[in-house]
């Protein structure tokens, strides 16, 4: 006999993450992120530090989504960098890479 776990998560917008992380404290409820900066700290104009989603907290964040490949050229040594900054912080990766190669066939070519 199987038993499986469902985990329900949430990825809001950032300016409503700490709302819903205080609103969401129940077992098998998680929020986190939908992307971060590889940086901990410093001047990176309008992106968020993996240790600022910690300190809301949030407990995943979402790398390597395919809207961020296309739009914004995202690598995997760019994502690659994001996940060391992401467990560093204490936090999951939540992985997007399943959907990526399911749409990348259908994206156009840049």
């Amino acid at each position: 006999m199987s038993c499986r776990r469902w985990l329900f998560v949430k990825l809001p917008p950032f300016t409503a993450l700490a709302e819903a992380a205080a609103a969401s404290p129940a077992r098998g409820r998680m929020v986190g992120a939908q992307n971060c900066h590889w940086a901990s700290a410093g001047a990176r104009t309008g992106e968020i530090s993996a240790p600022q989603i910690a300190e809301c907290g949030a407990a995943l964040v979402e790398l390597g989504h395919s809207e961020r490949r296309a739009h914004f050229g995202e690598t995997d040594v760019a994502i690659n960098a994001k996940v060391k900054a992401v467990l560093a912080a204490g936090l999951r990766r939540w992985s997007a890479s399943a959907r990526r190669r399911r749409s990348a066939r259908s994206m156009p070519p840049r």
